[in-house]
């Protein structure tokens, strides 16, 4: 044969295989294997709060034909054990800060930048049912000299889902205003009756030392907080007395635009014996008064109203403080009204109208306060506040104040 023939017949050779192997069914002379079944582990979520037991899973046996199940039977796999309850939630770190600007007549014509407040919040959930809430605050330069404040340390147990009872430092029952962040004060400064010098209230006061007892079904239009505490305000190492403050609060929800509320405080607060600077301070009212506790007394109620663009809210409470020095109890009342409305979309403008008077006997120690500005809410977790505040008291003091404070969420 010739080069040329012998090339030939191999190329027709090479055609033939080609053509009788596609014409074979390779996949059907293949018989195929039983597959394994996957199990997969059940995942832990990463922030999934509650502990809980992963049921033991057994291994589920491959089912095979006569022909390839082994001579010897296949045994059982074991369960596996039971993995151990999930760990505690990471934790949560939160906080903002507030720096304002503030021109006051007090001192005269003076105007000033301030970090207002700068906190940091850490919580964890625990397990299931418990869980720790702490928040200090770090700004350094509060009013009473503080560096570093522990504002909140408290643990909370879930008793079901609306019903818990919480059990350190934390914001007692009271109105509404007092019971918000600082960062939701709707007019950046608190109502004249809530931090006043006569009554000895504080912003300490807002907090204390104690158990409290919240219920509040979602279904329910009602709820109810109550506490038992110290009635000394925060960071104190001991109670001074023997006596316990209670203090509760009744919030009803009768339409989701409307909240109204009820609440009372009752309680003791030591007091070493007057001085005769005391004595002579309360004029008539002076006396000497021994080493003792005294009365502290608060009741009120508040509206809230939110519908849409409009907010309308309000504060009624009577304060009754025994004081040493002074003879008989001081009385006061105050109230305040507030009003807002949203004429762009983040820009809501606001009035407000404080009147308080902290001796009740004399009309002449009433001072009111009448106020306007707006909230702008520039993004999340970011607003400006700004109030012009005129105050009108008897005998007339220069101190009105224009207060601008930005709010930043981290």
């Amino acid at each position: 044969m010739s080069k040329t023939e012998v090339h030939k017949t191999l190329e027709e050779i090479r055609a033939k295989v080609n053509k009788k192997s596609g014409e074979i069914d390779i996949a059907g002379c293949v018989k195929p294997a039983a597959e394994a079944p996957v199990v997969l582990a059940q995942a832990t979520p990463a922030e999934k709060p509650q502990a809980f037991e992963i049921a033991a899973v057994e291994t589920p046996v491959v089912e095979v034909t006569a022909a390839e199940k082994p001579a010897a039977e296949v045994k059982k796999v074991e369960q596996a054990p039971a993995a151990s309850a999930a760990v505690p939630s990471p934790v949560a770190i939160s906080g903002y800060a507030q720096i304002v600007h503030t021109v006051s007549d007090v001192p005269a014509a003076s105007h000033t930048f301030n970090l207002a407040r700068a906190r940091f919040v850490f919580k964890r959930k625990l397990d299931e049912d418990l869980s720790f809430f702490s928040q200090f605050n770090v700004a350094g330069n509060s009013a009473d000299g503080s560096k570093l404040t522990l504002t909140d340390l408290f643990l909370q147990q879930n008793i079901n889902k609306s019903q818990n009872v919480m059990l350190g430092q934390f914001v007692v029952p009271s109105n509404y205003e007092t019971m918000a962040a600082p960062r939701d004060v709707y007019m950046i400064n608190y109502g004249q009756h809530i931090i006043n010098p006569e009554h000895e209230n504080v912003g300490n006061d807002i907090r204390d030392m104690g158990l409290m007892y919240n219920y509040r079904k979602k279904e329910d239009k009602w709820g109810v907080s109550v506490a038992v505490v110290n009635g000394e305000g925060i960071n104190t190492r001991n109670d001074t007395n023997d006596a316990k403050m209670t203090l509760a609060r009744l919030e009803f929800e009768p339409d989701p635009a409307l909240k109204l509320g009820l609440y009372a405080a009752d309680g003791k607060r030591f007091k070493a014996a007057a001085t005769a600077a005391q004595i002579a301070f309360y004029g008539a009212d002076g006396a000497a008064t021994t080493a003792r506790s005294f009365d502290r007394k608060r009741a009120g109620f508040d509206v809230r109203y939110k519908k849409e663009k409009l907010t309308l809210q309000g504060v009624f409470e009577a304060l009754e403080t025994g004081l040493a020095g002074r003879a008989t109890n001081l009385k006061g009342k105050g109230a305040f009204v507030q009003a807002g409305y949203f004429v762009l979309p983040k820009l809501e403008m606001t009035l407000k109208y404080d009147v308080f008077n902290p001796d009740i006997n004399k009309s002449a120690t009433e001072r009111k306060v009448n106020a306007a500005g707006f909230n702008w809410f520039i993004k999340k977790g970011t607003k400006m506040q700004m109030v012009y505040q005129k105050q009108k008291e008897t005998p007339e003091v220069k101190n009105d104040r224009f207060d601008t404070l930005v709010t930043v969420e981290f």
